[in-house]
């Protein structure tokens, strides 16, 4: 419950995120997020324990949550928008832009990998080593990330101020900030469901230690890998948002058949599937992203593609850490 309540927060910074992005630029966002990530995990890693500091060392544990949720979500969010406009060519587009997923799940698939390692070498504070490690690249990736040139498109906003979307635009506009809302309320619950109500079932129903569950989420992140790129390849034949039609469509069969084969024999097999089939099918809206984010004008993109995203992520890590 901890490690989801903090993260409903994530609408102010996000607004306020939003609004950096929208008037001091893409890469400004992309530095300023990754350093708090970094700051974040060094203090983790050295908060004290509870019965040492107390409620207080909780109160710190749910600051560095809530600065880590809001530090993603720009470095994300961010990042899909920087690819959308540096790579506007279309069919390449897809596949530069399903590469933010691709390297997300890679760097996840790095983090499970090694913090199985390090719990098989010390079950006791083999954690701490996985966060200095994830402080020392982020501090590393906002230095890198001071040398990346802002957008064409956004320094030609800036010089030539575009006049306000006409009524029909903002009517566009409003659409798809619903539906994209509606998009992103699926994408938490999925990844809920994969990596934290299905480690509880390898460990309750299995019991599959804390090492060999964090190998098999590394083998769903793996998976979802190719999977993410094999839609971006799609994508230069196929229209993208019937790729992603495809996917949940699929979903509404694959997915409650998953959930009976989970209630009549929960074995490791089955659970693995479960997971699997909700990650690929709803976990993203890939390869339809680029396409997404330039619907929305210039000039309040980043605003709104981050607040679809940031109210609708807040609303279910809510029902999930409440209801679910």
């Amino acid at each position: 419950m901890l490690f989801h309540r903090p993260l409903s927060f994530v609408p102010l910074p996000r607004i306020f995120g939003g609004y950096i992005g929208d008037n001091f630029g893409r890469v400004v966002v992309l530095t300023y997020t990754t350093m708090i990530m970094a700051i974040s995990c060094l203090l983790i890693a050295n908060i004290p324990s509870f019965a040492e500091w107390g409620y207080y060392a909780t109160m710190l544990i749910i600051g560095c949550r809530i600065l880590q949720g809001f530090s993603s979500a720009g470095e994300a969010k961010g990042a899909e928008i920087f690819v959308a406009e540096v790579v506007p060519h279309f069919p390449k587009i897809f596949l530069a832009s399903a590469m933010i997923p691709i390297t997300c799940d890679m760097g996840g698939l790095l983090a499970t990998l090694l913090g199985s390692l390090c719990l098989s070498i010390d079950p006791v504070n083999g954690w701490k080593t996985c966060f200095y490690i994830g402080a020392a690249t982020a501090f590393s990736s906002s230095i890198s990330r001071r040398k990346l040139k802002e957008t064409k498109e956004f320094l030609d906003h800036l010089k030539n101020k575009k006049p306000k979307p006409k009524i029909w635009e903002r009517y566009f506009e409003r659409r798809n900030f619903l539906a994209l809302m509606g998009l992103n309320m699926i994408c938490p619950t999925a990844f809920y469901f994969a990596y934290s109500y299905g480690s509880d079932l390898l460990k309750d129903k299995v019991g599959l230690p804390a090492n060999m569950i964090l190998f098999n989420n590394s083998m769903l992140l793996l998976i979802e890998v190719f999977f993410l790129w094999g839609c971006a390849r799609l994508a230069y034949h196929f229209d993208p948002f019937r790729i992603l039609k495809v996917r949940t469509l699929a979903s509404f069969v694959l997915v409650p058949l998953c959930f009976i084969l989970l209630w009549v024999n929960p074995t490791h097999a089955a659970i693995f599937l479960a997971q699997l089939v909700v990650l690929l099918s709803t976990a993203s809206f890939d390869p339809a992203t680029p396409v997404v984010i330039r619907s929305f004008g210039i000039q309040s993109r980043f605003s709104r593609y981050s607040k679809a995203w940031a109210f609708a992520k807040a609303f279910m890590y809510l029902s999930t850490g409440y209801l679910t």
